[in-house]
């Protein structure tokens, strides 16, 4: 399993609203309007990536960082939390 972070910066209303709501289907959580957190198989990883690019125009931008494993490593400050291991949906 991988933990990713995706943010994005996507100008189309329509495409914008593709892409979060196919992230939420791949179980990601969306953490900041443009930005969504979770686990994911390798295998789906590569599928979501493949269906973003489709979605995609050359105009826009969107970043999967894979963070391997390093969750103890990442800083939330604010009001926002990362969300607990027992409520993660893993794909």
């Amino acid at each position: 399993m991988e933990m990713i972070l995706v943010i994005y910066d996507i100008k189309s209303d329509v495409v914008r609203f593709k892409v979060a709501e196919m992230l939420k289907d791949f179980g990601l959580e969306r953490i900041q309007f443009s930005a969504f957190y979770g686990s994911i198989c390798k295998a789906k990883l590569e599928e979501l990536i493949s269906e973003l690019e489709r979605k995609l125009s050359a105009d826009d931008i969107l970043h999967v960082f894979v963070l391997n494993g390093n969750v103890e490593k990442i800083r939330v400050l604010g009001a926002g939390s990362l969300p607990k291991e027992d409520e993660m949906i893993i794909i």
